[in-house]
């Protein structure tokens, strides 16, 4: 057994061995708690019901379109004990989103839970192929319960380090989501950097506030946590008031969320007065952290900073190693994202991929053992980003005298709302099926609550007037809340060069001057 398959093999079932009366995973809405002995036992259950009972063999996908429930650990140690790769789904897309991905990934088995049973029955009979479908609810022997009652143990198989253990959706150029590789190899040093990053040990504990369809779930903290004996918390949805139940009661040391997050936190009346001090560090991703939300934590002396990860990278890619950094160190570099985890190689490149040195700005890259495999079924997408070893990510950063990274804007014409990249051109693809558009173009304005919305441009067809309600209407049926426009404005020609290519610049110049309508 070479030096990775050695490092891959059984490597969280022996932290599971060693722990097995510590409690693992706290399921908040249902009040069940699981210790690390029986999260061992339910996945191998789970392993044996899907390679006896369903045929499952390695390299097959199993899938799950859920709220955050301890299920998702299940199944994550279950594909890794079998060769199958778990692939979990964003259940807020729009039921044809969600056809489209089960029809490229094609899970043998797709775990659900009642709150999106209704959405993926809608399309069940127009899928390509044939999945058992599993409602983590449901009593009786098509249940979840007896799955984890009657099926006995697997043997565990050697895993090739480069095998592909998740999949991991994340946006693309034109809007619809591609699934990340996500290898052994890369789940494992993720993992192992968060532990050596953030010195996590038996005595963390972290709320998990972010989804678990999301990397960041998985692979900035989840998995971390776990390979250092901590526990996590769980709660089907982020809910402010309840967070503060949570921090009162359950006395997290970790914490990592997006800005809303924070910002919801810090709107609560309980804000002033809760009680922090088992809490050493909060991270904030997916978004640029704004300022004045660091200065509300900072006015408290809360340790909440800015971090840095890409699902095709890690995500375990920058941040501020708490416990060595103090107060004053995140006043005195806030705007900044961090410094580099361990296992990341980077580099600040110009157009021409030449490395630049420090203080220069470019576009940043990424190469070592945390990066993705590429792109399922995708290989057009999977040359856009792998240059060679490196991982283009399309991001602009500059990086200073002292090694902190500040990410200062996006190659790629995108926005962020709420943690979500916002992919402008499925909007106006969209919008473009309107007979009353002629052109249309979406960027991203700043929101105080969300840190970006978007803004459509809109050049109606001459003759053929129509309202911004109208519009906004007719997107409700094929786009979810976060990804409709906030604004619509009216101008008279999009701005558009000789070859029809979008003026960026012209056109958020351009919307300064249309006030447009808030939805």
């Amino acid at each position: 057994m070479d030096f990775w398959s050695g490092l891959v093999y059984n490597f969280y079932g022996n932290r599971n061995a060693f722990l097995r009366d510590k409690e693992a995973v706290y399921d908040y809405d249902r009040n069940l708690h699981v210790t690390y002995g029986e999260l061992e036992e339910r996945s191998s259950r789970i392993a044996g019901y899907l390679t006896r009972r369903l045929g499952v063999k390695k390299g097959d996908r199993i899938g799950i379109c859920a709220c955050n429930r301890v299920e998702f650990f299940d199944l994550f140690f279950a594909a890794y004990k079998t060769g199958a790769i778990l692939t979990t789904y964003n259940g807020l897309l729009m039921p044809w989103e969600l056809k489209e991905l089960f029809n490229n990934e094609t899970p043998a088995a797709i775990f659900c839970d009642s709150v999106y049973q209704e959405k993926l029955e809608s399309f069940r009979q127009e899928l390509d192929f044939t999945p058992r479908f599993i409602n983590l609810d449901a009593e009786g022997e098509a249940g979840y319960r007896h799955m984890l009652e009657t099926e006995e143990m697997p043997v565990l198989p050697d895993p090739d380090p480069e095998d592909i253990l998740m999949l991991i959706h994340t946006g693309g150029t034109t809007g619809t989501p591609k699934a990340a590789m996500i290898s052994y190899r890369a789940v494992v040093c993720n993992s192992i950097s968060t532990v050596l990053s953030h010195n996590l040990s038996p005595a963390d504990t972290t709320y998990l506030m972010l989804p678990l369809f999301h990397t960041a779930a998985w692979n900035s903290i989840s998995l971390g946590v776990l390979l250092a004996g901590g526990k996590i918390v769980l709660k089907k949805r982020f809910d402010a008031e309840e967070a503060y139940d949570i921090i009162e009661k359950e006395r997290p040391t970790f914490l990592l969320g997006v800005p809303t997050m924070y910002t919801r936190l810090s709107l609560s009346p309980r804000f002033e007065t809760a009680d922090f001090s088992s809490i050493r560090s909060m991270r904030c991703g997916a978004a640029p952290l704004p300022m004045a939300l660091f200065e509300t934590y900072d006015a408290r002396n809360l340790p909440l900073c800015n971090s840095y990860g890409l699902t095709e990278c890690g995500p375990s890619n920058f941040s501020f190693p708490m416990r060595l950094v103090g107060q004053e160190e995140l006043r005195r570099k806030a705007g900044a994202v961090g410094q580099p985890y361990y296992f990341n190689k980077v580099r600040i490149v110009d157009d021409q991929d030449r490395e630049l040195p420090p203080g220069h700005a470019g576009e940043l890259q990424f190469s070592g053992p945390l990066t993705f495999s590429g792109y399922w079924n995708n290989p057009e997408e999977t040359a856009q980003v792998i240059h060679g070893d490196w991982i283009a990510t399309g991001d602009i950063a500059v990086c200073d005298e002292d090694g902190y990274y500040t990410i200062i804007g996006r190659k790629k014409h995108m926005f962020i709302s709420g943690g979500e990249n916002i992919f402008p051109i499925e909007i106006e693809n969209i919008l473009m099926k309107h007979p009353a558009v002629q052109d249309c173009c979406v960027i991203g304005v700043e929101d105080s609550h969300w840190g970006e919305v978007g803004k459509a441009l809109v050049q109606l067809v001459p003759g053929k007037p129509a309202t911004a309600q109208e519009l906004s209407d007719f997107m409700k049926e094929y786009l979810p809340t976060i990804k409709r426009p906030r604004y619509i404005g009216f101008v008279e020609k999009i701005p558009r060069n000789s070859v029809g290519k979008l003026l960026l610049k012209e056109a958020e110049a351009l919307h300064l001057q249309v006030n447009g309508s808030v939805h």
